[in-house]
């Protein structure tokens, strides 16, 4: 669809995804809540989470291609960034970049405040210790990260001119793989895996509805 024809999208998906983020939240801190993880720290959803860190196992493989596509994210995010930035020296008015990254830079910043939040407001810790013990696990941060950067960049794809659906659809692979690498890594729970995507969509729901039609193409601009 061209951004021409683009329809502005119902703010529902992203009330019912954030409604969905925050009650999923809550149910790991009160359903089933046992003392399986590292050092008897408190896990929710106990019997499941241990069930499939059992079944699932650890695997280097897996934990070094999540490592892979966050950086992947992160560097697409950067080149964004970048573009932005060029686009307010040329233009000599960050009012006159293009909305859609400015966009995409406020839902970044959102992912890094949401971050520091769980940092902060501990849900539960990793499966395994860390160097530095125990560590926050909820939500799974590569997953929040790598997921909403694919899904953002590829709404913003979806919006420009010309076919660009190779490179959604290699930014559509990125998104399914990020979470599945991840929970086959063995760094996380389960639910810090499901907590992770379900930020994600929250995110990429919110920048779907915010997503204006561009006055032009950004390319070469």
């Amino acid at each position: 669809m061209s951004a021409k024809n683009r329809k502005k999208q119902s703010p529902v998906p992203f009330i019912v995804s954030a409604l969905a983020a925050i009650l999923f939240t809550v149910l790991v801190k009160v359903v089933d809540v046992q003392a399986i993880g590292p050092q008897n720290s408190e896990i929710g959803f106990a019997g499941l989470n241990g069930w499939v860190f059992k079944t699932a196992g650890s695997h280097m493989l897996f934990y070094r291609l999540s490592e892979v596509l966050l950086i992947a994210a992160i560097l697409l995010a950067f080149l964004f960034a970048l573009k932005g930035l060029v686009q307010m020296l040329r233009r000599r008015s960050i009012a006159r970049v293009d909305s859609r990254i400015l966009l995409l830079g406020t839902m970044f910043v959102l992912v890094i405040v949401t971050y520091f939040l769980f940092e902060k407001v501990i849900i539960n810790y990793r499966p395994v210790l860390t160097e530095e013990g125990l560590e926050a696990s909820f939500p799974s941060s590569h997953t929040m990260v790598s997921m909403t950067v694919f899904g953002c960049t590829r709404a913003f794809f979806k919006t420009e001119p010309g076919d660009t659906s190779v490179i959604r659809g290699v930014l559509l692979a990125g998104l399914v793989l990020s979470p599945l690498f991840r929970l086959l890594s063995g760094m996380h729970w389960l639910t810090d895996i499901i907590g992770g995507c379900l930020y994600s969509i929250m995110f990429i729901m919110l920048y779907k509805t915010l997503l204006k039609e561009p006055k032009g193409s950004s390319y070469g601009r």
